[in-house]
């Protein structure tokens, strides 16, 4: 990429400053936005009246603990877009099948452990604690819960802490429904206290993520995990280190539920895809140095339908806020999670078809885009897969930033950050 452009870029130490905070971070977001780091970077280095890339560098190894001026910096680099129930077919799946298993399969200890890594401002957390509070009802207080929230940008944690949001962190919440989650609070919504209780929030960096839990690690033993729209910054072979990393922080039978772009090869040695109405799930292996053949529950023998509003809870439990609705999708999205379904049980001439069929009825489907890509990719058709992920990029040209994509659980910046990426390697 020419550096022609800000003047940090020409700096001579600008190379080593940037593969430095990428190696720290894991974001490979940057690798090739060096107009942006440049921009973020510029500001810490005024900030901190550092005279050059060199002299900054110089300031970040001198905070070892990462304290203090990786703090600053991180808070420039990363971004918290967050809200309540995000991707609802998942928390569907979370609801209906999940926690019921958790919960039945812990009753002896009544102990229930989830993680929601890279929490971001802490919508994800406390729409779990939501679930949570809903399937337990009475038998809350007799139960050890541990939900931990962690992100590696501070100033996010203390807002999540916070528990105070934005109308916008709410809108797939039904106004009727809010007061499961959230009451009014000054000028915004703030989680009530019981929720607040049931959450931890804490600092940690997933780059820093040990190979295995040290005895007492806290980073073990949960029932679920939750990694979403957090690995879309990271390069393939950050990813493949970190699969084994997350499964050996779950429990037997632990379920891991990540973004739709975000699964593929890298998990298929540690987890078994398992689909649900909507969405893929992904449990742990219970012989991870075995590569298995995927559960037939993987398998699609009909197109997923997708499961009602919740029923009830019963006579003085907490009520759960009613999901956002999920009407039986149109053929596309039907085809695109036929796709998926097949991509995880290795049938990938089936789910490239699939995913043509898909883009036959909808050309502006720019989650099939970029599963083709993907798929052609890793079959080695790289003319294929650079096509398909220009197709996708074209696709978001009249979305806004922060506006979800359809069958996607990412917002049009996000996938075409990931788009740009992907097509970044393929040109090299």
């Amino acid at each position: 990429m020419s550096r022609a452009g800000h003047p940090l870029l020409r700096d001579p130490g600008y190379a080593l400053l940037k593969r430095r905070i990428l190696a720290v971070t894991g974001l490979a977001y940057f690798q090739d936005k060096d107009e942006a780091l440049a921009e973020r970077l510029q500001r810490r280095l005024a900030a901190c009246r550092a005279a050059g890339c060199a002299a900054y560098l110089a300031l970040l190894e001198a905070d070892p603990a990462r304290t203090g001026e990786w703090d600053a910096l991180v808070g420039e680099l990363t971004i918290g877009e967050t809200f309540f129930f995000r991707y609802s077919q998942q928390f569907q799946a979370l609801r209906d099948r999940l926690l019921p298993e958790v919960i039945a399969r812990n009753a002896a200890t009544r102990s229930l452990r989830l993680w929601s890594a890279g929490c971001a401002t802490g919508a994800e957390a406390y729409s779990l604690a939501a679930l949570v509070r809903a399937a337990l009802g009475e038998r809350l207080s007799e139960w050890r819960i541990t939900i931990l929230g962690t992100d590696i940008n501070r100033a996010f944690l203390a807002q999540a802490r916070r528990g105070e949001f934005s109308e916008w962190a709410l809108r797939d919440v039904a106004p009727a429904d809010r007061a499961a989650v959230v009451e009014p609070g000054q000028g915004g919504w703030r989680v009530p206290p019981e929720l607040r209780g049931m959450v931890e929030f804490r600092h940690h960096n997933l780059m820093d993520l040990p190979s295995e839990p040290a005895p007492g690690d806290r980073l073990a033993d949960f029932d679920i995990i939750l990694c979403r729209n957090v690995m879309i910054y990271f390069d393939q072979p950050t990813l493949t280190a970190l699969a084994p990393k997350l499964a050996r922080r779950l429990v037997e039978h632990g379920w891991l539920l990540i973004g739709h772009a975000e699964g593929g090869v890298p998990f298929q040695a540690d987890f078994e895809p398992v689909l649900a109405p909507g969405a893929i799930l992904y449990r742990r292996r219970q012989d991870r140095g075995t590569k298995q053949r995927v559960s037939t529950a993987a398998r699609p023998q009909q197109r997923p339908t997708v499961t009602a509003r919740p029923t009830p809870c019963r006579a003085g439990a907490a009520s759960a806020p009613s999901l956002p609705p999920a009407p039986l999708p149109p053929d596309p999205v039907a085809y695109y999670q036929d796709a998926l379904a097949l991509r995880q049980a290795e049938q990938a001439e089936a789910a490239e078809q699939a995913l043509r069929r898909a883009i036959y009825l909808d050309r502006g489907f720019a989650m099939a885009h970029l599963q083709l890509g993907e798929l052609l990719r890793r079959r080695g058709d790289l003319a294929g897969a650079l096509k398909a992920f220009t197709n996708a990029l074209r696709c978001l040209a009249e979305f806004r930033e922060d506006q979800p994509v359809p069958a996607g659980d990412l917002n049009a910046a996000e996938l075409r950050s990931l788009l740009v990426g992907q097509l970044r390697q393929l040109r090299v």
